[in-house]
């Protein structure tokens, strides 16, 4: 099972903090704890578990994102280091 892309940290909270998916997150304030507990992995495992769109297919290059594993595996970030955007999948 690869993990889809569900929104970025734009996107995906509403107004009041909470995210439109609370089984991913409950919060802002959650997707801070989580991101700050982060394991970088590499490119290609990020790609091998990962479905892409083909939008943010760009933004996988090694110079320009970090590639993260949140809580065990269960959330993968593509961290764009010059935007300071996240894009997540689950």
């Amino acid at each position: 099972m690869k993990y889809v892309y569900i929104g970025n940290c734009v996107n995906l909270f509403r107004k009041n903090g909470d995210c439109v998916f609370p089984e991913i997150f409950t919060d802002v304030s959650d997707f801070a704890v989580k991101l700050e507990c982060a394991r970088n992995i590499s490119r290609a495992r990020f790609l091998k578990r990962v479905d892409i769109p083909k939008e943010i297919m760009a933004l996988t290059h090694p110079k320009r994102s970090n590639f993260l594993s949140l809580d065990n595996g269960r959330i993968y970030v593509l961290q764009d280091k010059f935007e300071d955007i996240e894009y997540i999948f689950a």
